[in-house]
């Protein structure tokens, strides 16, 4: 019932059918992979800035360089 109520699928809230269930699951696997993505970017961009401010202090600029702050 709680499925039927979450996902609107299905010919009654007694029964989920195997493909319904099957289509949730790819649904929240394309999720998770979209959320991935963004976090290996974030990542990647953190990266970066961390690189760069240890180049900055490794030059003898404590504070590193001035970067814009990420959003």
């Amino acid at each position: 019932q709680d499925f039927a109520a979450l996902f609107g699928v299905g010919a009654d809230d007694r029964h989920i059918h195997p493909l319904d269930g099957q289509g949730v699951a790819l649904a929240a696997i394309q999720g998770l992979a979209e959320e991935l993505a963004r976090l290996r970017a974030e990542n990647a961009q953190l990266a970066a800035r961390l690189q760069a401010i240890e180049d900055g202090a490794s030059r003898g600029q404590p504070d590193g360089p001035s970067l814009p702050a990420s959003s």
